[in-house]
């Protein structure tokens, strides 16, 4: 069965229709399904058991001032990178490619960051070892001197600046890149990796998306560029969106396999780019057409938050009902930990149970010794037990991860479940978590049918608020980013080579970013109010959930934003295309 079929989003509860008003109200319960069904926090995604417990111990154990720190991070770390290779200086492009140094430096700075974000990949997408750090330094300084010889071929020979250089020089450097990995890794660790054909099919659809992202983006802001301060502009603005929900669409039905990276891979890829790309535009459109980009913004913030709470106050009823005794008599609801009592409870799992629920998550999981014996103990009953039929759907690799990586190296499917005919079975459970021996139900389905999906729809709810709080910190640190960018910009003598600084002087500058700015106040209060929403109506607390995410895919998100904040300015620099120079006549633009 497919991954991810099974329920895909929440019903929003919409009055009976009478009278008059059934045709409105059912055309709304169709409106409200059919925005569901195309969001990504709606589609049906979930946690996986080992992923909830991962993320109730970090909440339990890590400081608030550890967790803010993890959140500024990530914005100081892509500007300082970004603003660094900025200020290395760039020299007239008609005075030839051999005159241009500050241009083949950046090149290799963009080599180093594309080889940094290809070698991440390799541990969660591949299921291989992550690359040490003498193996990640070799492979960077080959990519950069790679970048940096193709790039100079490429103008000797034919035309200097190379249309799209970046572009062009990636697609060549990839194939060396491969030789590169594969002399780093050693023969026995690149064969272990090569041998995984369904991963290497799958994560070649995620690369091959990455590289539409990368020229598609830039295609549409040529289409911008020509429709702006026409009548044509908001509705070629409009279409921002289309892209938006379009991309998301592809990026998690191609990336189900990894369902526990597809939050992260298309919050910082797919929303990564509309925002930087909305922010761009902010400074030169119309007053009226920003004040709608505000307005459909808030309706979306709004709609998500209301989906979001009736969902998690539903599940907060069931589960203290299901708890009982068992609940925490605090008077806060926590979903996490009233989840993980609930794994606890082998006469209350069994009945909770349910198809799509995964033990294991698809990447490796910081658990603690208690919380992995939970983990072995639910896979033992679940692939032991013949109350469920077992359908293997992951396979899984060993990961050198300490002492904790030898749970890899037991594991081998990731298992979902099935619910058989009713008899009764005696569950055994390890001591060391507190399960006990006791005869239980077989089929749970029909024992407390009403609450029989809580645990499921609590691993949706942690799916889908993770989606929301991740789109919310994108949605207000790349305008602000931008707005920093663009402020220290116009101090640089490179400025006057960006296209997107033609008209931004150090006179102007702050109100340029003007807009910018107030934008990313209004996503932050949004951002603000969704992380007290959560954590007082839904018993999830936001704050750390995105800093788990932040610190748990720390390399992924690093390289990549960094690495897509490079792709998207070289594009507007003419040292990397724009405008092309014909050799004998320097002002004749050839590509």
């Amino acid at each position: 069965m497919h991954p991810i079929a099974g329920p895909r989003y929440p019903k929003i509860a919409v009055p009976s229709p009478t009278g008059d008003t059934s045709n409105t109200t059912a055309w709304m319960a169709k409106v409200l399904e059919v925005w569901h069904a195309v969001q990504l926090p709606h589609y049906g995604g979930k946690y996986s058991i080992e992923r909830m417990l991962s993320l109730e111990e970090y909440t339990r154990t890590t400081s608030l001032s550890r967790v803010l720190l993890v959140i500024v991070r990530l914005p100081l770390i892509v500007l300082a990178m970004v603003l660094s290779q900025e200020a290395i200086p760039l020299q007239d492009p008609r005075e030839g490619w051999q005159a241009n140094y500050g241009f083949w430096a950046r090149m290799g700075f963009f080599g180093i960051a594309s080889s940094y974000d290809a070698t991440s990949q390799i541990g969660p997408w591949l299921n291989g070892s992550p690359l040490s750090l003498r193996q990640t330094l070799v492979t960077c300084i080959c990519s950069c001197v790679v970048f940096i010889i193709l790039g100079m071929v490429g103008s000797a020979l034919w035309v200097f600046p190379v249309p799209f250089c970046s572009l062009t020089v990636s697609m060549i450097s990839s194939l060396v890149l491969c030789l590169v990995v594969r002399a780093v890794l050693g023969p026995d660790a690149w064969k272990r990796i090569a041998s995984q054909t369904q991963n290497w099919h799958h994560s070649s659809k995620v690369l091959a998306m990455n590289g539409v992202i990368c020229v598609g983006y830039p295609a549409y802001q040529a289409l911008f560029t020509k429709a702006n301060h026409t009548p044509y502009e908001l509705p070629v603005l409009l279409l921002l969106p289309v892209i938006k929900i379009t991309m998301k669409f592809i990026f998690r039905y191609i990336a189900f396999h990894k369902e526990d990276m597809i939050p992260e891979t298309v919050v910082f890829t797919v929303n990564f780019f509309d925002m930087l790309y909305l922010a761009t535009f902010m400074q030169t459109v119309s007053t009226a057409t920003m004040a709608l980009i505000m307005t459909c913004d808030c309706a979306h913030s709004i709609l998500s938050l209301i989906s979001l709470h009736q969902r998690t106050q539903n599940i907060s009823d069931s589960l203290k009902e299901i708890l009982g005794s068992d609940n925490p008599t605090s008077d806060s609801f926590e979903l996490l930990h009233s989840a993980r009592i609930l794994c606890n409870r082998p006469h209350i799992f069994c009945k909770q149970i349910r198809p799509y629920i995964r033990v294991r998550g698809s990447i490796f999981h910081r658990v603690s010794d208690e919380g992995r014996a939970l983990l072995e103990a639910l896979e033992k009953y679940l692939l032991h037990s013949s109350l469920y039929q077992q359908h293997p759907v992951l396979l899984l690799h060993p990961l050198p991860h300490g002492n904790n990586g030898t749970a890899w190296n037991k594991r081998k499917t990731t298992v979902s479940v099935e619910p058989q005919e009713s008899r009764t079975v005696k569950l055994t459970y390890v001591n060391t978590v507190g399960l006990a021996t006791e005869s239980v139900p077989e089929n749970g389905g029909r024992v407390g049918q009403a609450h029989g999906s809580a645990l499921h729809q609590a691993l949706q709810s942690l799916f889908t608020s993770e989606c929301l709080v991740l789109v919310e910190y994108v949605e207000f640190v790349i305008p602000l980013m931008y707005a920093v960018y663009v402020l220290t910009m116009v101090y640089l003598p490179s400025a006057k080579y960006h296209s997107e600084m033609a008209e931004v002087t150090a006179n102007n500058a702050g109100s340029a970013v003007s807009r910018i700015v107030v934008y990313a106040l209004l996503e932050l209060a949004s951002f603000i109010a969704l992380a007290v929403i959560t954590q007082r109506h839904c018993g999830i607390r936001t704050l750390y959930q995105l800093s788990f995410v932040l610190e748990t895919h720390s390399s992924l998100v690093v390289s990549r934003v960094i690495l897509w904040m490079l792709v998207t300015l070289t594009y507007r620099v003419e040292h990397f295309g724009k405008p092309c120079y014909d050799v004998k006549d320097p002002w004749k633009c050839i590509c």
